[in-house]
């Protein structure tokens, strides 16, 4: 749950009286705490009065001594704020007007906009054209509290999150309503907006803001999508979003080919509809997929680092699991399986491959690996509970944004 606000001061000087008294009313109404962060107080005297006479109440001024002299942009200008006031890196929102901001913010994972209202930005992250749309996201940040996913589940070091059942309709266009499952097909007409932006846009944004409350997302984290049914398949409208957002918002690395396709799958739809499933099985996705050792290179400490692999959608986990598998195999140990759909409601299958099975499989071959067979591996059946609630109250936060 979000429980500060970080802005640079040049921010405030921006601000209109109206734009302050807006600001004071959320600071009140949902009890959050407002910091500074810049190199020293004494240049930012003006900024300081405007919030005085406006009797907005500003928590700390942290400045370059309380950052322990580390040059802005380390991690230790926001530790300070954690350190002293017990708020979490996930529940900070920061605004800012520099790339030293961005790498102030990202460092140490809070979540970063961009005030294009002070100045334009030349470096990536998400701009924000006026403040009362900042006020708007805080607001809605608020509402989702530590997340609202509609299906949720942990197992150890691995966490499942699902944000939405399939069938579930999605407000768009302002009054008009479409399927998720739809929204999500490669013939989709991305003319559909939900509140001015491309629908698949803002339900992709919110997946990720969702996953950084969740605290699933780490400074650093790698995110990779699960790769397509050809050889060296992907995802398109994925990887065009993810690999420019993760890093935008909170450094993260988008790998394209982290979990890599060596060899042709059929596609399990049409699998489906053919009345061939027997064509998509555990061990036909984990055979044909393996982990780029040049993507790691010079990585360490594999198993220190987070990983989300994202999907449009899932039904049972064959796909999630056999990701999951090989990352695990490759040496990570904190990983994330998300999907923005989820197909067959609660019903999740977790399979693990038999310990002397594993000594034999090298997860960087793409070659002439070892491959598996039913027999190898354990099946395991998972059931979690749809959060009516939280769907219900995400697509209210959506309706809004349509109006």
């Amino acid at each position: 749950m979000i429980k500060a606000l970080v802005f640079h001061p040049r921010i405030v000087q921006a601000l209109s009286l109206e734009e302050l008294m807006n600001l004071r009313e959320i600071l009140e109404k949902y009890d959050l705490e407002l910091f500074f962060v810049a190199e020293s107080e004494s240049k930012y005297i003006a900024e300081l009065g405007k919030l005085q006479r406006i009797k907005i109440p500003l928590k700390d001024f942290v400045n370059i001594d309380k950052a322990n002299n580390k040059k802005r942009g380390a991690k230790e200008w926001l530790r300070y704020i954690s350190d002293t006031y017990d708020i979490r890196p996930n529940e900070i929102i920061y605004l800012g007007q520099s790339k030293l901001d961005w790498r102030t913010a990202v460092n140490s994972g809070a979540f970063y906009f961009h005030a294009n209202f002070v100045r334009n930005k030349d470096y990536e992250s998400f701009g924000l054209k006026s403040f009362s749309l900042f006020i708007r996201l805080v607001k809605i940040f608020w509402e989702m509290k530590d997340g609202l996913w509609g299906f949720s589940h942990k197992s150890g070091n691995i966490k499942l999150r699902f944000l939405l059942s399939s069938q579930v309709e999605v407000p768009v266009d302002g009054n008009k309503v479409s399927k998720l499952a739809d929204i999500l097909k490669e013939d989709y007409d991305k003319n559909h907006t939900i509140g001015e932006m491309p629908a698949r846009n803002v339900l992709m944004f919110f997946t990720l803001v969702q996953l950084w409350l969740s605290g699933d997302i780490t400074p650093a984290s790698y995110f990779t999508f699960y790769p397509g049914h050809s050889i060296g398949g992907g995802n398109k409208f994925l990887e065009t979003y993810f690999s420019g957002a993760t890093r935008a918002a909170f450094k993260g690395y988008f790998w394209k080919n982290l979990l890599y396709r060596f060899k042709n799958t059929i596609r399990k739809h049409k699998a489906r509809l053919e009345e061939k499933r027997n064509l998509v099985s555990f061990e036909k996705e984990f055979n044909t997929l393996c982990v780029k050792k040049e993507t790691l290179r010079k990585r360490k400490d594999l198993n220190k680092k987070n990983v989300v692999i994202v999907d449009d959608f899932s039904t049972t986990g064959i796909s999630l699991e056999a990701g999951r598998a090989i990352l695990q195999l490759a040496g990570f140990k904190n990983i994330v399986l998300c999907a923005i759909g989820k197909y067959g409601g609660g019903r999740y299958n977790k399979y693990e491959i038999k310990p002397e099975i594993k000594t034999k499989i090298d997860p960087f071959s793409c070659k002439d690996r070892v491959s598996i067979s039913s027999e190898d591996y354990s099946k395991g059946k998972l059931w979690f509970d749809e959060d009516i609630e939280a769907e219900k109250k995400f697509l209210e936060i959506l309706r809004l944004l349509c109006k």
